[in-house]
């Protein structure tokens, strides 16, 4: 079967389920619904944790605020990416901090385009310094 794009969402049906109903009917109380963007199948991960890890799984999921294990998981994941993205934005926001605001003027581009010329003429002079005997 040819892969569509779109993300999935799976979304759970309510659990009381009729039971008039099929098996296939049962089955399609879990709906796809599909986005913008690439399909992915879920995979299956098995990872170790320390017993504390465990534990702090185990109480959000009785605590009723996820619905199991891989859904704390996801959840932290996507807190560890949030928090590199904010890093990377912190280290964005300081390289942005040190370039000029003034608007570039063709006189500005002249000199930027001297210095440069002068920097590489200066670095080909070195080079055949550094090539002769």
């Amino acid at each position: 079967m040819k892969p569509k794009t779109g993300a999935t969402i799976r979304v759970r049906a309510h659990r009381t389920l009729d039971s008039r109903k099929t098996a296939n009917q049962a089955s399609q109380a879990n709906r796809v619904l599909v986005l913008p963007g690439k399909v992915s199948r879920p995979k299956t991960r098995n990872i170790s944790l320390t017993s504390e890890l465990d534990t702090q799984i185990e109480q959000r999921v009785r605590s009723g605020l996820y619905g199991n294990a891989s859904d704390v998981v996801r959840a932290g994941l996507r807190a560890l990416l949030r928090e590199e993205m904010a890093e990377r934005y912190q280290q964005f926001k300081g390289i942005m901090a040190t370039l000029p605001r003034d608007p570039v003027t063709p006189g500005i581009e002249q000199d930027i385009e001297r210095q440069v010329k002068a920097g590489r003429a200066a670095d080909t002079k070195r080079a055949a310094q550094l090539a002769r005997p």
